[in-house]
């Protein structure tokens, strides 16, 4: 899961620099769970670090919690009778919810292990990426049938692919602002959580489904919130990342003054005159004439006064 930290580490003095989002903002991902809620799971982040249990077991958890929550989901929809496709949806939600404490507890064990550095391990961290997309494209399954264009297009599938899309596409940018030294971005207003949260409301007012009316319309307005919230984070993202590199240009170009510039100048231009020089002088001046070579001379030898030159 995309962790919802931000680190502000030097000061902005480009006007839009001060151009900020509601969602630019540090935050963890317990934020928006109860207080109660909140502690009790950091008090279960103590005993697992007590315990001496290693963050990477509880990402297991929390990953395998988010795949079976998408099987679950998946089934919901393929449900014959509307009591099972509600026993489904609320073992769904229930699954849900498991992975959502998993990452708050495993957030507080990973601060309490490592600090403020990063640990991850990549296989969980990719099993983890794996149950937010299929998490979407079994929301997806879960509209079938309901928004069929005139080419029997399902527009709800569609919806789902691009969300999954858009939600690996997201993580992307921020791992490649942090790989080029651009700089952390979590901007914007969805990311993994929220859409576990869009995805849990979604499941509990799809109960109400159960009760006779048609399926798969819940899920498909929260895909659609899903689709936004995840463009919308892109560009915000993508328009932060640009600034930031705008901002880099104007301070190194403001550090080097025109003396410096033209001192620059000078220097490249002597190094191609030497270059050059040295492709046409033959002899340089410094070279001992002993050193230089000589032509052959065709010496005859003269019997009486010794060698001539011929």
């Amino acid at each position: 899961m995309e962790e919802s930290t931000r680190r502000t580490d030097r000061p902005r003095t480009a006007p839009w620099a001060r151009v900020s989002v509601p969602w630019e903002t540090v935050e963890s991902v317990g934020r928006g769970i109860p207080d109660n809620t909140r502690h009790a799971l950091v008090k279960v982040a103590d005993a697992a670090h007590r315990a001496g249990i290693p963050p990477r077991k509880l990402s297991l958890v929390a990953a395998g919690s988010g795949l079976l929550a998408a099987l679950t989901l998946a089934l919901s929809a393929w449900a014959g009778s509307d009591l099972a496709r509600f026993w489904w949806s609320l073992l769904a939600v229930i699954l849900l919810g498991l992975r959502l404490a998993g990452n708050v507890v495993l957030e507080s064990l990973r601060t309490k292990v490592a600090g403020n550095r990063r640990i991850g391990d990549i296989p969980v961290n990719l099993i983890d990426a794996a149950a937010d997309v299929l998490l979407l494209l079994a929301a997806g399954a879960a509209t079938r049938q309901v928004w069929l264009t005139s080419d029997h297009l399902d527009t709800g599938l569609t919806l789902a692919w691009t969300a999954a899309l858009l939600a690996v596409v997201a993580p992307y940018l921020t791992a490649l602002g942090e790989l080029g030294e651009i700089g952390t971005f979590l901007q914007g207003p969805m990311n993994s959580r929220r859409t576990m949260y869009v995805l849990i409301a979604a499941g509990i007012l799809s109960w109400f489904e159960a009760l006779g009316s048609a399926r798969g319309y819940v899920f498909a307005v929260a895909l659609v919130v899903i689709v936004a919230g995840w463009v919308t984070t892109i560009v915000l993202r993508l328009w932060f990342m640009g600034q930031e590199l705008t901002i880099r240009r104007a301070e190194a170009a403001g550090r080097m003054t025109p003396a410096q510039d033209s001192q620059t100048d000078f220097s490249k231009a002597a190094s191609r005159e030497e270059l050059a020089t040295r492709r046409i002088d033959l002899v340089r001046p410094e070279t001992p004439a002993s050193n230089l070579r000589r032509p052959h001379s065709t010496r005859v030898e003269d019997p009486t006064n010794g060698p001539k030159p011929a």
